[in-house]
């Protein structure tokens, strides 16, 4: 009834999501960000959609933008690093991720993320310090004690 109630757009996109109807959801999205420009939610929630649907270099571009309307939000940062790895721009993910490390220390899919980056190009001093980090956040997970016996394997030659 009121278009410019937000919180009814994100209902309506999310329901629309559920459902199967991302193009319409997409829509939404993009209608309430016509009215509405610098919220970063909407920016936020279009860009996990786009992503969502393979659109990769859009998702990051959405989700830069929410990244810059939301600075201090670890997980915009953290989506917005893994879509711009997923869509190939390894360089502009790195700073993203460590952005998202810096608001949310002890968030093990950031941790991890960081991770997997650095064991990705070899680079295993830096990927140690964030494996041993995750390793103790997550002890009861198996992946992440393989993770640091890799990288301790690697940096000690074997």
């Amino acid at each position: 009834m009121d278009p410019a109630f937000l919180p009814a757009s994100f209902n309506l996109a999310t329901l629309l999501n559920k459902i199967g109807r991302n193009a319409d959801a997409e829509s939404v999205l993009r209608e309430a960000l016509a009215r509405t420009p610098d919220q970063g939610d909407l920016h936020y929630s279009l860009g996990l959609l786009l992503a969502e649907s393979g659109r990769l270099d859009e998702a990051s571009a959405e989700l830069g933008r929410a990244a810059a309307l939301m600075p201090e939000r670890g997980r915009v940062r953290y989506n917005h690093g893994l879509a711009l790895l997923r869509a190939g721009q390894r360089d502009a993910a790195e700073p993203e991720l460590r952005a998202a490390y810096t608001l949310e220390r002890r968030d093990p899919q950031i941790v991890h993320a960081l991770t997997l980056y650095y064991t990705q190009t070899g680079e295993w001093a830096k990927a140690l310090p964030f494996a041993r980090e995750l390793a103790a956040l997550a002890p009861q997970d198996p992946g992440a004690r393989e993770m640091l016996a890799r990288i301790e394997a690697e940096l000690s030659g074997r």
